[in-house]
C-alpha cells in the first residue's frame, strides 16, 4: 500500500501535471482522497463544517430535526394534546467543475533545491491554495458578480449571498454595536433556535461574516 507521502508525490508526473494514469489532468481516487484531506486539514473553516465527497454530479442529503422544549406536565389518565413530531428536510447538492492549473517544467522537477521531494511539496502547496480559494469562494461567491474577479466569484453563490437572501437565516443587526461580550454575543444567541444552544463548545464565530451581514 502506498504511503501518504508517495500518494502526494505521485500526484504530479514528470510532465508536471496532476494526473490519473492514462488521463492527464485528473487525480486517482486515492490521490483525490488525500488531496481533499490535506486541503481540509489546513483550512480553519473546512474543519468546522461538514465536507461531502460526491461520486456523481448531484447528491441528496436527508436531514431530521427535533424541536426544543417538548416536555409537558401530564394529567393522570389524560393523553397529551400538545404533540410535536419530527421535521424532515431534504437538501440537494449540485457539484460545479473547477480547475486549478500550474505550469511546472520537467527541468524544474529534475533540478531543484528539494530534489525528488519537490513533487510532494508542490502537491501540498497546490492543495493548500485550492483550500484557500475554496474558502474564499465559500464566503464571497456571487454568480452575479462583475469586475476583475468575476471569473472566480461567479463559480457559485457563497454563504454571504445565501444568508442575505434566505428568509430562514437568523440575522442580528450589528449597526452601531461594538460591545461583543455584553450585547452582540447575547443578542446573536437569543436568535439561535434552542436546540442548537446546548453545545456551546462547538459554536464558532467568524468576525468577517458578522461584519458583512448587517440587516438591510
Amino acid at each position: 500500500m502506498s504511503s501518504n507521502r508517495e500518494i502526494m508525490k505521485d500526484a504530479i508526473t514528470s510532465a508536471g501535471t496532476l494526473q490519473i494514469e492514462g488521463a492527464g489532468g485528473l487525480l486517482s481516487p486515492e490521490q483525490s482522497k488525500k488531496f481533499i484531506s490535506y486541503m481540509v486539514d489546513n483550512s480553519a473553516i473546512m474543519k468546522d463544517i461538514r465536507v461531502e465527497t460526491m461520486h456523481a454530479p448531484e447528491k441528496q442529503l436527508d436531514l431530521m430535526l427535533v424541536g426544543s422544549r417538548l416536555l409537558r406536565k401530564p394529567t393522570e389518565a389524560t393523553a397529551l394534546s400538545d404533540l410535536t413530531g419530527i421535521t424532515t428536510r431534504r437538501k440537494e447538492l449540485r457539484s460545479v467543475k473547477v480547475g486549478l492549473t500550474a505550469d511546472i517544467s520537467t527541468d524544474f522537477l529534475e533540478d531543484n533545491i528539494e530534489g525528488t521531494d519537490a513533487k510532494e511539496r508542490i502537491a501540498k502547496e497546490l492543495a493548500m491554495q485550492f483550500g484557500n480559494d475554496l474558502t474564499d469562494l465559500f464566503i464571497n461567491g456571487d454568480t452575479d458578480a462583475v469586475g476583475d474577479d468575476a471569473s472566480f466569484l461567479t463559480i457559485g453563490d457563497g454563504i454571504v449571498k445565501q444568508a442575505k437572501t434566505s428568509t430562514a437565516t437568523h440575522k442580528y443587526d450589528l449597526t452601531g454595536q461594538s460591545d461583543y461580550q455584553g450585547v452582540i454575543f447575547p443578542g446573536m444567541l437569543s436568535l439561535m433556535p434552542n436546540q442548537f444552544k446546548r453545545d456551546r463548545a462547538s459554536m464558532r464565530f467568524y468576525p468577517k461574516l458578522a461584519r458583512i451581514l448587517p440587516l438591510p
